[in-house]
């Protein structure tokens, strides 16, 4: 019997040994690489490299041409004219029956554009929008990081029940044994026989609907975050308190950064649409004729005169009320620190009275178990403090399992 019993043991632990564990520091680095989110922030990433592509070729995007033909009706003749474009290059035909061509060949550059061009600033904008797009990434990854702690806090919670209530079961079982062998010797009513086996049999009951409802978060992780923990363990919830004071004091800097880069575009739009409307066109060329042998200078200057722009003026009331809201986001910010510490105080105060009130109820429990064992109570006062005592011990370890969650919910606010 012995035998059996050390090679029980030893299977036992080698399951223990080979069954891994994972922490939710390990789920909450993993998640970064299974999220869809980082394959939409990749694909997003990918429009603002294409669209720096085209900024940066500018007006060298291609070659535009293009053929018009005209019937002069004076002398009865067709004239074609072609024409190719590449950037500031170009390249004229114009063929007429009976003439020689004439082609002209030649370069215009934008003196305005070379200075700060529309694309230019469409650059910088887009920079910015990386910064912005970075933010967003943070800010979805953050929120799924949150949802990930919640569903672990409760997947052990719910694992702590189900413990403590088998042991509680182990415990009614040994008891009911007990009970029946007095209850055939009439030492005791039937009644409180019933009753513990009314607590037996409510207690599995709730073992079974806690197991299954188990299973159901285990899947969740799989199809909520792509994360298979069967076969695995999930190790205690232990944060790292000491840098708490730090991850509180920056949290929440991922949506004030977003509304300020937006800030920024807004006054980029502003800076260019100022140039725009205050820089004439000026265009400066040279161009070769090769039908009459002459080299031209080009020169154009063009500026549209008392132009209101209502684009420009939307644009800086879009600031202004950007402002608005970046300043009132700092101080909700603020108020959201406050809260968070308040919290966090709180949830400290609550674990620590249900850890007292928990040892509490144990020695209750304890007392009450001698004093039926002297006949001064029925065993029904048994029971009662039985389930206060399991109430307690369930309310204690969820209070625990809140408290280190939040630390590790105010820590993926701040990182």
């Amino acid at each position: 019997m012995k035998k059996t019993l050390l090679v029980f043991i030893f299977l036992t632990a080698g399951l223990v040994v080979l069954g891994e564990e994972i922490t939710l520091d390990t789920l909450l680095e993993r998640i970064t690489e299974t999220s869809y989110r980082k394959e939409m922030y990749e694909l997003e990433q990918k429009k603002t490299e294409a669209l720096e592509k085209f900024y940066k070729i500018d007006n060298y995007n291609g070659v535009k041409s293009s053929v018009t033909t005209k019937y002069d009706d004076t002398e009865r003749i067709y004239r074609t004219t072609g024409r190719a474009e590449f950037g500031d290059l170009y390249i004229e035909g114009k063929e007429v029956p009976n003439k020689d061509d004439d082609l002209i060949f030649g370069i215009n550059k934008n003196i305005k554009n070379m200075i700060f061009s529309k694309n230019d600033s469409n650059l910088l904008k887009n920079d910015l929008k990386k910064e912005s797009d970075k933010y967003t990434f943070l800010k979805n990854m953050e929120e799924q990081k949150i949802a990930l702690i919640k569903l672990y806090r409760d997947y052990k919670t719910m694992e702590f029940e189900i413990k403590i209530k088998k042991n509680g079961l182990k415990t009614l079982k040994s008891e009911e044994k007990t009970l029946e062998k007095s209850f055939e010797l009439g030492a005791i009513p039937r009644i409180e026989l019933e009753s513990l086996q009314y607590s037996r049999k409510n207690l599995e009951i709730e073992i079974e609907t806690l197991e299954e409802n188990l299973k159901k978060i285990k899947t969740r992780f799989l199809y909520d975050f792509k994360i298979d923990i069967s076969g695995k363990t999930l190790a205690n919830i232990r944060p790292n308190y000491t840098e708490i004071n730090d991850y509180i004091s920056t949290a929440g800097y991922k949506d004030i950064e977003k509304l300020r880069i937006e800030k920024d575009i807004i006054k980029e739009n502003i800076r260019y649409m100022n140039y725009d409307d205050k820089m004439p066109d000026i265009s400066l060329g040279l161009e070769r004729d090769s039908q009459i042998n002459e080299n031209r200078i080009v020169f154009k200057i063009s500026k549209p005169l008392f132009y209101y722009n209502a684009d420009l003026e939307n644009e800086k009331t879009s600031y202004l009320q950007q402002e608005i809201l970046l300043n009132q986001k700092i101080e909700e910010n603020n108020a959201e620190k406050l809260k968070i510490k308040s919290n966090y105080a709180n949830y400290i105060k609550e674990y620590r009275v249900l850890k007292n009130k928990a040892e509490l109820e144990k020695n209750k429990y304890e007392i009450k178990k001698l004093e039926y064992s002297l006949g001064k109570i029925d065993y029904l006062e048994v029971m009662e403090s039985f389930d206060d005592y399991m109430e307690y011990e369930v309310s204690q370890e969820k209070a625990k399992n809140i408290l280190n969650s939040y630390v590790y919910e105010i820590m993926v606010k701040g990182e």
